[in-house]
């Protein structure tokens, strides 16, 4: 299979090379066709050896071959790879794939299929870590958001035990305080609940949606966390953002790594003035949405910037940082078909997250 006209010997060699890669080998025209294909040792047969001559519509669910499809018309159109993800039922367990595809003859591309199942679990593991060390982080703020309404309530409440004592309770004066006390519930459970909301929410579900929506959430848990620091948001969100796909919840979790670790930054700042400026825009020549994170705090020096997105990787004091909240932005952005750029000196630090629009059809 995927073996030309050879000599014996080389066609030997090829043969034992494709048999022993893990990966799955397809060659597949532009409508769809299987031409030839290699199974690697390490991906599930999940097409059949007879599947030859016949379609990707007759082997894999309809979103999944829509994809595939797509992509192979969009390499043969450009010329260039395209990479993107799936998940399939196989043997009563959902797995993961990466899929590479390559112009490998006229209307035809080669593909290149991976398992990322296990990848794909430690990547979940690791979040799920990084966003307990995040809510442990946000434990101070939080606490604080708390300690003022029930402050509240516990004045109005005395108020009204003051007024029984003295025989001076009115209706009205009963209301306007059981009032208060409703008004500071409400927002202490606001505070509580939004808590939960991020400490469950995956990031599994893949939708269309503005990217203002997944800041505006991050900003919301941790508007506090800047007040406390001292530090002015300057706030500046695009109108009518053209749709990025993917994970909500999971960009959420990217840019509130993004902001602890300029809060962070701008704790060893000596001036007074503080500031982290966030921008969301569109770029139309790159056809990117992108999301700017300013502050003025240290610069990062110029060793330190290539490696702040290693795993366990950290300029923080030790007991100060895991070295996972970056590390773990990079791979979700990554993922999302986007990249992130570090841009450091001694004026400002920039982190930009960029992402492809991607247009419902």
């Amino acid at each position: 299979m995927l073996l030309m006209e050879l000599p014996d010997s080389l066609t030997a060699r090829l043969r034992a090379f494709l048999e022993a890669t893990p990966d799955m080998l397809v060659r597949i025209n532009r409508d769809g066709l299987y031409l030839d294909y290699q199974t690697g040792r390490a991906v599930d047969r999940f097409i059949p050896e007879s599947a030859i001559g016949t379609s990707v519509k007759d082997h894999l669910p309809p979103d999944v071959a829509r994809l595939e499809l797509l992509h192979i018309e969009e390499t043969l159109r450009t010329g260039r790879g395209q990479t993107y993800e799936y998940q399939l039922p196989v043997q009563g367990q959902t797995r993961y794939y990466e899929a590479r595809t390559e112009v490998s003859g006229p209307d035809e591309v080669l593909i290149v299929v991976r398992d990322i199942t296990d990848r794909k679990e430690m990547q979940a593991q690791l979040a799920r870590t990084s966003k307990m060390i995040t809510m442990g982080e946000m434990a101070s703020g939080v606490a604080h958001e708390l300690n003022q309404p029930l402050h509240i309530i516990r004045m109005a409440a005395q108020l009204i035990e003051d007024a029984v004592r003295e025989g001076d309770c009115t209706t009205e004066f009963l209301l306007e305080r059981t009032e208060r006390i409703i008004g500071q519930v409400d927002r202490a459970s606001a505070v509580i609940n939004n808590l939960r909301v991020f400490a469950h929410r995956t990031s599994d579900t893949r939708r269309f949606f503005d990217l203002n929506e997944p800041l505006k959430e991050a900003l919301s848990m941790l508007s506090r966390q800047l007040q406390i620091h001292e530090i002015y948001l300057d706030l500046h969100l695009a109108a009518e953002l053209p749709p990025v796909a993917g994970s909500q919840s999971g960009l959420e979790q990217v840019f509130i790594n993004v902001i602890l670790n300029a809060r962070d930054a701008l704790e060893n700042r000596t001036a007074a003035d503080a500031r982290l400026k966030v921008t969301t825009l569109y770029d139309q020549p790159s056809d990117e949405v992108i999301a700017c994170f300013e502050n003025n705090g240290p610069q990062i020096p110029a060793d330190q910037l290539d490696r702040i997105f290693e795993p366990f990787y950290t300029t923080k004091e030790v007991g100060q940082g895991t070295g996972l909240g970056l590390s773990l932005s990079y791979g979700i952005v990554r993922d999302h078909q986007g990249h992130i750029d570090v841009k450091s000196d001694a004026e400002r630090t920039e982190f930009r997250i960029c992402l492809p629009v991607k247009r419902e059809s």
